[in-house]
């Protein structure tokens, strides 16, 4: 892959047991497709949603155009019919270039971002957040004049979504707001997308929304410190 070009690919799914090939018929849809493909550099600063199409016996084709000279982590966000039970697989990969990245080891938490003029800002109910524990939160997008942003479009069912990279480069969390599906494409949002986070690890998560305006994706960044558990001394 090169910085800047489109990367055409492929990934073969099977299955652990026998080796089978992953047809479309063995997965139920989740969020309006069946395989989500949750993209992130060793930096978990570029990331991408992508929906492979079937090419072959197991065989399914995507494209993303990296934006770092980084090794990149594929997880397939995947349901089978015979467990109904999310689950993802994993590959990765390998950079190109003789530079790999790192994740950075203090990064501060960050609850604003800013794209082409519109702010996100998060919220939660419950500050410090810690591990196993489940908190409303909220986001919420301004438009570039400052007023509030009511222009959210439907995005795979939804106003926006979530995706939280953890700070081991191998735990994801796929969070989606609150609300059922949405089925008229016409429809429209905000200013605020309520949704509820859960962490089972302390650390740092790099957390991305997915939101859709006047037809472009943006992928607004955050950084969200979850801490550890703290037990209190028995008597």
């Amino acid at each position: 892959m090169e910085v800047g070009k489109k990367a055409d690919l492929r990934i073969r799914l099977l299955f652990n047991q026998d080796g089978r090939a992953v047809r479309l018929d063995d997965l139920e849809e989740t969020h309006t497709r069946k395989i989500h493909l949750l993209i992130s550099d060793l930096s978990e600063t570029d990331y991408h949603h992508e929906h492979p199409e079937p090419v072959g016996d197991g065989e399914y084709a995507f494209s993303f155009t990296p934006m770092r000279p980084d090794t990149y982590r594929i997880w397939a966000d995947l349901k089978p019919s015979l467990t109904h039970v999310q689950q993802y697989s994993v590959a990765d990969i390998p950079s190109a270039t003789p530079r790999q990245g790192a994740l950075a080891l203090e990064e501060p938490e960050n609850r604003h971002s800013e794209i082409n003029g519109y702010k996100f800002d998060l919220t939660f109910a419950k500050v410090p957040i810690h591990e196993k524990e489940t908190v409303p939160a909220k986001l919420r997008v301004t438009g570039p004049s400052g007023e509030p942003s009511h222009d959210l479009e439907v995005v795979m069912g939804a106003f926006g979504h979530f995706v939280g990279f953890c700070d081991d480069f191998s735990t994801v969390l796929h969070i989606h707001p609150v609300g059922s599906a949405i089925e008229q494409p016409e429809a429209r949002g905000g200013p605020e997308l309520p949704f509820y986070f859960r962490s089972n690890k302390p650390g740092t998560v790099r957390f991305f929304a997915q939101v859709k305006i006047r037809g472009k994706e943006m992928f607004p960044r955050f950084v969200i410190k979850v801490q550890p558990l703290q037990h209190l001394p028995s008597l």
